[in-house]
C-alpha cells in the first residue's frame, strides 16, 4: 500500500494458497459402512502368503455377500489405491482511492479490480483385489486351506486423472459522498458500478466454454437527523446474461425509514439496561436470475432426432425421429 499524494491511496494484495493432499480413494464413511456388512470375526483381514500360489495379497472374506460372491473387506478397500489432489488458488486485488475534497468536501472516488484463479488436479490410482475364504479346516493340526471367491480380478494399479478450476474477475467503481452539516444533518450519497465474470478452466460444452457475466449500477441516498430520524433510498439496475436483449436489465428500488429511540434524551435512564433500540421499516424489490432452466434461459433448447421413432415406407423399413424441445424460446422472460 502506498500514498503517492496526501489524498491518494494505492494498494495491491496478492495471495497464493497451495494444498497438496493424498489419501484413500474411498471416503471414511464408505469404508466404515463396509465394516458393517459382515461380522469382523467371520474372517481374518488377510491370509498368510504361503497359503496359496497366487502372487497377490490373499484378502480374507466369506461367501454369501453381494460383491463378487463375497463381502467387501474394509482394509482391502482402504489400501487398494490412493488419490492425490493438488490445488492452488491465486488471488490478486488492486485498489485505488482518491479523495476529492479539493472539489467537493466529503467526496471520494474508489476503484477495485480483483482476479482469482483456482486450479485442481486429481490423480486416482486404484486396483481391484481378490478375496479368499477358508475351504477346509483340521481342528487337531490347526491346518486349513483357502479358496478364492468369485472371479479373479486384475490387481494391476490403474491410473486416471482429471482437472478442474475457475477464474473470477470482479471490477468496481465507487463514487461516495459523506458530509455532516451543522453537526446534526448527516448526508450520504453513493453511486457504484460493478462487473463480474466467471470462466471455468475445464469446459465440457459450448455453454460452459463461454464466460458468465453480470453487471449493474447501484445507488444509495441516506439522511439522518441528529442520529435519531433516519431515511434511505436505494436502487439497483442490474443485468444478467439469462435474459434476452431488451429485458436483460431490471430496476430494483427500495426505501427505508428508521427511528433511533435510544438517541432520545428520555432514554438516558434506560441506557444501562437497553443500550441501543431502533425501529425500522422498509420496502423494496429484488431480482433473481437463477430460474432453474440453466444459462441463457430465454433461448430454446432443441434436441434434433430425439423423439420416439416412427416407421414409414412401402416396406415399412424406414424410420424417422423428430426433434424434442427441452425449453421453448421465450424472449419475454425477465
Amino acid at each position: 500500500s502506498v500514498k503517492p499524494t496526501s489524498t491518494t491511496r494505492i494498494s495491491l494484495g496478492l495471495n497464493l494458497s497451495v494444498r497438496d493432499w493424498e489419501g484413500p480413494t474411498m471416503s471414511p464413511d464408505a469404508i466404515f459402512n463396509f465394516s458393517r456388512e459382515a461380522n469382523p470375526v467371520d474372517f481374518p483381514v488377510i491370509f498368510p502368503a504361503d497359503k496359496s500360489d497366487y502372487d497377490f495379497a490373499l484378502w480374507g472374506d466369506k461367501a454369501g455377500g453381494p460383491y463378487n460372491e463375497g463381502y467387501r473387506n474394509p482394509v482391502a478397500e482402504y489400501v487398494s489405491g490412493y488419490r492425490s489432489t493438488f490445488t492452488n488458488t491465486i488471488t490478486a486485488t488492486f485498489r485505488v482511492e482518491q479523495e476529492l475534497g479539493m472539489f467537493v468536501d466529503g467526496l471520494r472516488l474508489a476503484g477495485l479490480f480483483s482476479f482469482k484463479n483456482n486450479a485442481t488436479a486429481n490423480v486416482n490410482r486404484t486396483s481391484s483385489y481378490n478375496h479368499f475364504q477358508v475351504n477346509s479346516y483340521d481342528p487337531e493340526t490347526l491346518e486349513y486351506k483357502i479358496v478364492r471367491l468369485g472371479n479373479e480380478n486384475n490387481t494391476a494399479l490403474a491410473t486416471t486423472g482429471s482437472h478442474s478450476g475457475q477464474r473470477d474477475i470482479y471490477m468496481q467503481a465507487l463514487l461516495d459522498y459523506n458530509k455532516v452539516f451543522l453537526g446534526i444533518h448527516d448526508v450520504n450519497a453513493m453511486l457504484l458500478y460493478n462487473h463480474q465474470q466467471y470462466n471455468t478452466n475445464a469446459p465440457t460444452s459450448l455453454y460452459t466454454s463461454l464466460p458468465q457475466r453480470k453487471q449493474g449500477i447501484a445507488s444509495r441516498l441516506s439522511y439522518a437527523y441528529d442520529r435519531r430520524y433516519l431515511a434511505e433510498v436505494n436502487f439497483g439496475y442490474n443485468g444478467s446474461e439469462n435474459f434476452a436483449k431488451g429485458r436483460r436489465f431490471g430496476f430494483f428500488p427500495s426505501v427505508a425509514i428508521g427511528y433511533n429511540i435510544s438517541e432520545e434524551q428520555f432514554w438516558e435512564n434506560i441506557t444501562p439496561y437497553i443500550s441501543f433500540l431502533k425501529l425500522r421499516t422498509s420496502w423494496g424489490l429484488v431480482g433473481n436470475d437463477q430460474t432453474g432452466a440453466g444459462r441463457f434461459a430465454y433461448l430454446e433448447d432443441l434436441l434434433p432426432r430425439s423423439s420416439p421413432a416412427y416407421v414409414t415406407g412401402v416396406a415399412q423399413n424406414i424410420s424417422y425421429r423428430g426433434p424434442v424441445w427441452n425449453r421453448y424460446f421465450n424472449p419475454d422472460l425477465t
